[in-house]
């Protein structure tokens, strides 16, 4: 499953952007006792700058929320893939010394057995781990292998399962806060449109100079384009869990591939730098059915790519 989306933030900031020189012309010494002068002007303006206060804390509320969620999956992730390497390497010895070839099979494991796979890989790779110490760990003393280990493991196990579906969550907080600063910008505008009705009409006759530097600070300027490309969200079709390692091509008409991105611990790869034109978005791993969808790259945009992947 494929979803295509366009990113629209981009219009977004430029729009702040704007406001935020709006601000500065209205808070001008030179302009803000002539703007004062006009009382019904004058309270526009606050109704303006009340405004703009809660859009900033919209976008900074926005920032934290998803870079929140990002870091403490991460933290969670590597704290239980270090609990898990770490008991399996003991009981890998207490395995040998006992001669139980079972365990030792599933005990012999490395960093790369976590680190280098996908994440649902590793995840069930720490499960097994666990619940194979689990009927054992009494006997494990010798190794110094203790229940406060296996503990301390079944916890980030739990920990970890309660940020499952997290990049959903963060995408969640992401439209939420980008519909609520969308929401807030009409009454801004409609600030705005009052403004400029006030100064164009009042000041025209007698201070053309202060119109002509408001009507240039009310131009929303385009934002210069950074790069064109694809953003892939890459998770399991069936429990939504992310997906590292996947592989994200992009291949041309004649079947070439022409640039790769491998996901990264939330599922994410992407591609930029590409020219414009249609092409395929191959997403690819093993044990998975790949996924190919036609993307049009854009100048300046950057196609968003959700895809579950199905065993």
């Amino acid at each position: 499953m494929v979803k295509t989306k366009q990113t629209m933030e981009k219009d977004q900031i430029a729009k702040n952007n704007m406001y935020v020189k709006v601000d500065d012309f209205c808070n001008a010494a030179a302009n803000s006792t002539i703007l004062s002068s006009y009382a019904r002007l004058a309270t526009e303006i606050g109704t303006f700058a009340g405004k703009k206060s809660q859009l900033e804390g919209l976008i900074q509320q926005q920032q934290l929320d998803i870079k929140g969620i990002t870091q403490g999956k991460n933290a969670l992730w590597v704290t239980l893939c270090n609990l898990a390497i770490n008991a399996a390497h003991k009981g890998y010895i207490w395995a040998l010394d006992n001669n139980n070839s079972n365990l030792k099979e599933i005990f012999d494991v490395h960093k790369s057995d976590f680190f280098n796979v996908s994440q649902n890989v590793a995840y069930v790779r720490a499960k097994n781990i666990r619940d194979s110490i689990t009927p054992a760990i009494n006997a494990m003393s010798s190794v110094e292998l203790a229940q406060s280990d296996l503990d301390a493991l079944n916890d980030a196990i739990t920990a970890y399962e309660n940020t499952l579906g997290t990049p959903g969550t963060a995408k969640a907080h992401k439209t939420q806060a980008t519909q609520a600063i969308e929401a807030l910008m009409h009454p801004i505008d409609q600030s705005l449109d009052n403004m400029e009705r006030l100064i164009v009409s009042h000041f025209s006759g007698t201070n053309s100079a202060i119109v002509e530097e408001f009507l240039i600070n009310r131009h929303i300027d385009a934002l210069p384009t950074h790069h064109s490309g694809v953003h892939a969200t890459v998770t399991d079709a069936t429990n939504e869990m992310e997906l590292s390692g996947a592989v994200l091509s992009i291949v041309d008409v004649n079947g070439n591939v022409l640039k790769t991105s491998t996901s990264d611990i939330d599922g994410i790869a992407e591609i930029i730098k590409i020219k414009n034109g249609t092409y395929n978005a191959v997403v690819s791993l093993a044990g998975y059915q790949s996924q190919t969808t036609r993307v049009e790259i854009k100048r300046g945009r950057v196609v968003d790519l959700e895809v579950g992947l199905v065993r």
